[in-house]
């Protein structure tokens, strides 16, 4: 995508306040992928699946470890704070993982929507609520600008 980054606005669908939603507050966002024009991400890897959910997120930011790394390189917020709308990053000491946050009730209760998450390589909500502190190693927020 070439010019000023789209606002996350554009890519939400349905649900929650219209205030891209905070902690606590039970918000909630059927955010849709957009897979046009995704070539800087293998089909069907969780980067991918982020990218589609989160076209606003860059290209080329390397596995989904190195996101958060790569975000606050590009001038981006990356925090410990879910935010529906943001992309969530663990590093488990592999190649780590990301998905993009739907759904906050509290620090320690998400929904995300991903892709390949136990293999599945296509975007879903697999998990439904979870506790992302205990997922896949240390997680942190990107959220766009």
């Amino acid at each position: 995508m070439k010019g000023k980054p789209a606002k996350l606005s554009n890519f939400i669908s349905s649900g929650g306040n219209g205030d891209g939603g905070g902690i606590g507050d039970g918000s909630f966002k059927d955010i849709q992928p957009n897979y046009s024009g995704i070539t800087s991400y293998p089909h069907g890897e969780c980067t991918w699946g982020a990218k589609a959910l989160a076209p606003w997120a860059g290209d080329y930011w390397g596995n989904g470890g190195q996101w958060a790394a790569s975000a606050r390189s590009a001038g981006f917020t990356v925090n410990d704070t879910p935010k529906v709308g943001s992309i969530a990053c663990w590093t488990d000491g592999g190649y780590g993982h990301v998905a993009v946050v739907v759904a906050v009730e509290s620090e320690g209760r998400i929904q995300v929507k991903e892709s390949n998450y136990n293999g599945n390589r296509y975007v879903s909500n697999f998990r439904g609520w979870f506790d992302p502190r205990y997922a896949q190693g240390k997680v942190s927020y990107i959220h766009p600008k």
